[in-house]
């Protein structure tokens, strides 16, 4: 199925705001206990399980690239596993038949693609 550009930013900026609104609503023992496995997953040779459809890019546009945010994707991964967020073809035909549950929860990030 070929991909509306438009519906790509909106399933980008509804996982964020779910991701986000999640990471937020953490006590410190929660944050505390969420950063302990990010230690342990960035721990994980690269392409062994630290990955998933979809959430790299998500964490991409979250936090960027490089060495320092490695912890912070390892979290933000963390919670989109929790939370079991939909594929982006999944979500795409959920939004498709009902934009309104969706669209309350999106924050309104313009992700810059190349």
């Amino acid at each position: 199925m070929a991909q509306d550009p438009s519906l790509r930013i909106k399933y980008l900026d509804w996982c964020s705001a779910k991701i986000a609104e999640h990471i937020f609503a953490l006590d410190p023992d929660g944050f505390w206990l969420l950063s302990q496995k990010a230690a342990e997953a960035s721990r994980v040779p690269a392409g062994a399980g630290a990955s998933m459809a979809g959430g790299d890019e998500i964490v991409e546009t979250l936090v960027g690239t490089g060495e320092p945010a490695e912890r912070l994707r390892q979290m933000i991964l963390a919670v989109h596993r929790e939370l079991d967020l939909p594929d982006e073809e999944s979500w795409t035909l959920r939004y498709r038949a009902d934009p309104g549950l969706f669209e309350r929860d999106m924050l309104g990030f313009r992700p810059a693609y190349r």
